[in-house]
């Protein structure tokens, strides 16, 4: 049971703040916007071949304290991770991405912040 590094992080954010949002990562930090493989309106941003930041489209507040959703670690061993996560009595959510492609583990932290925890498909 590993925690890699971040994978991505995510930020949802009314239809009319993304493509500003998008001009501010690109322009800042010289991101690259990139193939975006989810349906609907959002953005990949790139920094080389990883993606960094996702952002895509959430008309409302929902959870959390912002328009942030989530950070994404890239982690190996899932089974060990779902198991701690049962001994802290910590309620998550276990799927497969749309893709069939990643075995991610979504639970929220004690500021109500979302975490994923992503797993290679060679671990499904």
């Amino acid at each position: 049971m590993a925690v890699h590094g971040i994978d991505h992080i995510n930020i949802k954010a009314p239809a009319a703040l993304l493509d500003q949002a998008k001009d501010f990562y690109v322009r800042l930090l010289g991101l690259k916007s990139g193939p975006y493989p989810f349906q609907g309106h959002g953005y990949w941003l790139y920094a080389g071949q990883q993606p960094l930041i996702h952002l895509n489209t959430r008309e409302s507040q929902t959870s959390g304290p912002s328009y942030y959703n989530h950070v994404a670690f890239a982690c190996s061993g899932p089974e060990d991770f779902i198991d701690r996560l049962q001994r802290e009595g910590v309620e998550a959510d276990i799927r497969t991405d749309e893709h069939g492609t990643v075995r991610q583990i979504f639970f929220t932290d004690p500021f109500d912040l979302r975490v994923e925890l992503n797993f290679p498909e060679a671990e499904l």
